[in-house]
């Protein structure tokens, strides 16, 4: 009896693993400058809106008026959070599960006792609880930011007169999307980097995936101006970068604008969420199948 609960101490524990993996994020220089570059980034958005309000006094000259045209504007620019954060999230997520590959200690961790799916999971709730920081913390500088260039614009903060309940409204359901954005973006990463069991292949695969898929509408609006055949158009909404790039306007309307892709959706919001939840699920069974039947050799 003593010899097996002295094997049980030797069992990592599920959250003992969670934490460790954090832990692992947290010591790595790589990760804090990439968090370094998405605030830089939300800074530059920032920087731009504040151009624009330079070069048009009409928010000094009536801010009673322009205060919520300022905010809608100043949300648009969340585009940022998204695109930067989840840039960050994608290299995050192929580094922690890339670099046991790379040298090996996922073999190590494994003949000590570590489940590989728990292994898996441990890492994915991790990212998840960062993609949550990044998102609180992304928020937060960007509603700083945006204070800090109505301060300079107008010498005042009256845009705050502004901040009601159907703004605040819409900034939360920008956000539920941003956090849809942010837990595919993670669990797409873990399933090429799985797949191919590196590094560099995870972060490629990734990155390219989301460049293609935003690039994409491009040529099949192209074909579809060329042929006037409406498939090339509606396939459009199916594609992931797409789905998730439209999902705030469903939610919010035109208070947002489209960065990417189709402006609009035949689509409605519950069967774009059905299109982000199928990408999800067959990201997520490609990493579950490809970690819990593959040996590991590395």
């Amino acid at each position: 009896m003593q010899a097996d609960v002295s094997m049980e101490g030797r069992t990592p524990r599920f959250w003992g693993l969670v934490q460790a993996e954090l832990m692992k994020l947290y010591k790595q220089p790589l990760i804090w400058v990439a968090a370094l570059v998405v605030l830089a980034a939300i800074a530059g958005m920032n920087f731009l809106a504040l151009m624009n309000y330079s070069s048009s006094p009409d928010l000094a000259e009536n801010p009673a008026h322009q205060a919520a045209l300022f905010w809608k504007f100043q949300m648009s620019f969340l585009i940022g959070l998204r695109m930067f954060g989840g840039a960050f999230l994608m290299f995050a997520t192929a580094y922690l599960i890339g670099m046991e590959y790379q040298h090996s200690t996922i073999r190590v961790l494994i003949g000590r006792g570590v489940n590989k799916l728990a292994l898996l999971y441990a890492k994915g709730i991790a990212l998840l609880l960062v993609a949550l920081v990044v998102l609180v913390g992304g928020l937060l500088a960007h509603a700083l930011g945006s204070l800090l260039v109505a301060l300079l614009v107008t010498g005042n903060l009256n845009v705050l007169k502004a901040v009601d309940s159907g703004l605040l409204s819409d900034v939360g359901l920008y956000a539920l999307t941003l956090v849809m954005s942010e837990v595919v973006t993670v669990i797409m990463t873990m399933g090429v980097t799985v797949l191919g069991r590196s590094l560099a292949f995870g972060m490629t695969a990734a990155f390219s995936w989301f460049a293609v898929d935003n690039m994409l509408p491009s040529f099949l609006s192209l074909a579809a101006s060329f042929t006037h055949n409406a498939f090339f158009v509606d396939v459009q909404q199916y594609l992931l970068g797409p789905a998730i790039n439209i999902l705030p306007k469903k939610l919010i309307g035109d208070k947002i604008r489209v960065a990417f892709g189709p402006q609009e959706a035949n689509l409605p919001f519950a069967g774009l969420l059905g299109v982000i939840a199928v990408y999800t699920v067959v990201f997520l069974v490609v990493a579950t199948v490809l970690m819990a039947r593959r040996d590991v050799h590395e």
